[in-house]
């Protein structure tokens, strides 16, 4: 019996008994016994004759004794990585789920990959998976966890866009106004004081809307300018 492991870059193939098994991001256990040949992954993709078989397929996904030493014996790294290229590679195949739930896992680690994780995460939640309160809590748990993170404009621009989807218009406004305070330079800045802009109006606040997207470019909130008081030019 042999183990292959391999991550996301390094796809592993082996050749027996005239089978062939792929392991690409994945750990499998492969036993040969005369011409017979099973193969027992463990995680990740892993192809059998160019079949794909899944962690709970042909053989129960278990890999015995010897899948157990090998995970033991790899570097704390390695399991991180090869979720990563199986939620990427799950995000190329549409599997948006299967790809949220191993970002869920990179993102559970302390590794420098948790943070993009967990945003990739959301982003999923968000606009692929339909799920804005559950993106929102994600994007939630992100600022909470990563206060000072790389991503912390992206997270809550994200979050505004998941309240506007959820149409909690106060939280809108009170986020809006708050990214606005905190990032006055920001490029996104029109675009979220036309999101301010247009929440006072979903409140019934038309004259503030006003107010507020007479300070956009020209060029910018041309419907919302159209539904304004003529007295107000």
């Amino acid at each position: 019996a042999v183990a292959l492991s391999a991550l996301g870059g390094a796809p592993l193939e082996l050749t027996a008994a005239g089978h062939t098994v792929r392991v690409e991001s994945g750990v499998t256990v492969v036993r040969v016994a005369g011409d017979a040949v099973t193969v027992e992954p463990l995680e990740g993709a892993v192809w059998f004759d160019g079949e794909a078989v899944s962690a709970t397929g042909k053989a129960g996904g278990q890999g015995g004794a010897l899948g157990a030493e090998v995970l033991a014996l790899e570097p704390a790294a390695a399991r991180p990585l090869r979720l990563v290229a199986q939620a990427e590679r799950a995000v190329a195949e549409r599997r948006f789920e299967a790809a949220a739930q191993a970002f869920a896992q990179v993102a559970a680690t302390s590794t420098l990959d948790a943070e993009v994780a967990l945003y990739k995460k959301g982003e999923l939640e968000l606009r692929e998976l339909s799920q804005p309160a559950a993106a929102l809590a994600t994007f939630e748990a992100g600022e909470a966890r990563f206060q000072r993170g790389a991503l912390t404009q992206e997270r809550q621009l994200s979050a505004i866009e998941s309240c506007v989807k959820l149409e909690r218009w106060a939280e809108v406004l009170e986020r809006t106004a708050t990214f606005l305070k905190r990032y006055p330079r920001s490029e996104r800045a029109a675009e979220v004081q036309l999101v301010h802009a247009s929440a006072l109006e979903a409140t019934g606040d038309l004259l503030g809307a006003c107010k507020d997207v007479r300070q956009l470019p020209i060029e910018q909130g041309a419907a919302l300018r159209a539904r304004c008081p003529a007295t107000m030019d």
